[in-house]
């Protein structure tokens, strides 16, 4: 079976940041008896991503995400805890994905949890937990 879509994007993202020209990099994968990452078997990624290891390529902990600007993602942590937050608090009727998704919309300006930046987290906490409360009554 050939590789995924996601698996030949980490072999690019190895390229590029190993700094291979293009004639390394070809030769790389002519030990693996390919002239393309394309052409690449699944049985065949490990030992490929290995070569790149030894080159010097380290892949980032999905914890360490960053969005194309460079700005910090919300951890699975945080979105397990928002989630957490969303289903269990009896000011929410609707417990759905859909539903929490257009909260953070509105809170954040982002169509998803899995967008959520990691600076807006405590705006979606507090949002969530301040839904039950009745607005002060001005004196």
């Amino acid at each position: 079976m050939y590789l995924t879509k996601e698996q030949i994007a980490v072999i690019h993202v190895a390229k590029q940041r190993t700094h291979l020209s293009e004639d390394d990099y070809r030769a790389l994968l002519s030990g693996f008896n390919c002239a393309s990452s394309k052409e690449l078997t699944s049985e065949q990624f490990l030992p490929v991503m290995e070569a790149f290891h030894k080159l010097g390529f380290e892949q980032l902990p999905k914890e360490n995400r960053t969005n194309r600007y460079g700005d910090k993602m919300a951890s699975k942590k945080q979105q397990g805890f928002i989630r957490h937050l969303w289903n269990n608090s009896p000011a929410v009727r609707v417990k759905t994905e859909e539903s929490l998704n257009h909260f953070i919309q509105r809170t954040c300006g982002v169509a998803s949890i899995n967008w959520l930046l990691s600076k807006d987290v405590n705006k979606v906490i507090m949002g969530i937990k301040k839904l039950g409360i009745p607005p002060k009554a001005d004196n």
